[in-house]
C-alpha cells in the first residue's frame, strides 16, 4: 500500500502497481514450476504408451507383409452355362498392364474350373499386342498369343479341364516389353462339349503326367524318433 496526502491534507491509500517485465506481465515462479513437474509426469505417463504402439505397428508389419505379398485375385464363376453363343454368360473383367521401364510387368489372376468342363478365356480388347499363358493346377500350361492371322488378341479355350482347382492367368506384352495399356478379358465356364470351346487350345505338360505315379494319398508311416513314431 502507498499513502498519498494531498493539497488539502487528505491521506488517500493505494495498491502499490507490481512490477512487470519488459517482455510482457510476470509470471509466477512457484505456478511454472508445478507446471513443468507436472508435463514431467505426464511425459513419463505418455512414454510406456508410445512405445507399445510403436511396437504393436512393427510387429503387424512383420506378421502382415508375407500375407500381402503372396496374395492374389481369385476370380469364380459360379454358374457352368449351356448357352452357345460366343462368350455368353461370361465375367467381363477389364484390367491395366503396368510396367516400370525398362522392367517389363505382368498381370496375373487365378480362375476357377471343375473337371471335364470347358474353360474359356477371351481377350475381347487390348491397348498392346499381348499374350496369354493359362496354367492349371496340375502344371499344364495352355499359350496364345494372337487368335488369327491378322488378330492380335489371345484367345485360350480350355477343354475338358484337367482338375479341379485354380487355374493362374498370366498377361503379358507378347515379346516382353515394358508397356503400359489396358485390356478387356471375359472368362466363362460352360458345359462339356459346348461351342465355346470348339478347337480348344493345346495343353504343355512340364512332365509326363502318366509317367509319375500319383501317390499323394499314400500314407507314409513316420521314420523312428519322428513324431508320431512309438520309438
Amino acid at each position: 500500500m502507498v499513502s498519498v496526502v494531498d493539497a488539502h491534507g487528505t491521506t488517500a491509500r493505494m495498491l502499490r502497481p507490481q512490477a512487470t517485465s519488459t517482455n510482457g506481465p510476470e509470471i509466477s515462479t512457484k505456478h511454472d514450476n508445478s507446471h513443468c513437474a507436472s508435463q514431467r509426469r505426464c511425459s513419463k505417463r505418455r512414454a510406456p504408451i508410445a512405445n507399445w504402439r510403436a511396437g504393436l505397428i512393427v510387429l503387424a508389419t512383420f506378421v502382415l507383409t508375407p500375407v500381402l505379398a503372396s496374395a492374389q485375385t481369385n476370380i469364380f464363376d459360379d454358374t457352368v452355362s449351356t448357352c452357345v453363343t460366343a462368350n455368353c454368360s461370361s465375367l467381363r473383367i477389364p484390367g491395366t498392364l503396368l510396367s516400370f521401364a525398362p522392367s517389363a510387368g505382368n498381370w496375373d489372376i487365378n480362375v476357377f474350373g471343375f473337371p471335364g468342363e470347358c474353360i474359356r478365356l477371351d481377350v475381347i480388347s487390348q491397348g498392346t499386342d499381348l499374350e496369354m499363358v493359362v496354367v492349371a493346377p496340375n502344371g499344364t500350361a495352355f499359350r496364345n498369343d494372337d487368335r488369327a492371322i491378322g488378330d492380335l488378341r489371345p484367345l485360350v479355350k480350355i477343354a475338358p479341364a484337367p482338375n479341379n482347382g485354380w487355374y493362374t492367368v498370366h498377361l503379358a506384352q507378347f515379346a516382353g516389353a515394358a508397356v503400359n495399356a489396358n485390356f478387356v478379358l471375359l472368362y466363362g465356364r460352360y458345359n462339356a462339349g459346348n461351342p465355346n470351346c470348339a478347337s480348344p487350345s493345346t495343353g504343355f505338360a512340364v512332365h509326363s503326367l502318366s509317367a509319375k505315379p500319383d501317390i499323394s494319398t499314400a500314407v507314409e508311416a513316420p521314420k523312428p524318433q519322428e513324431p508320431g513314431s512309438p520309438e
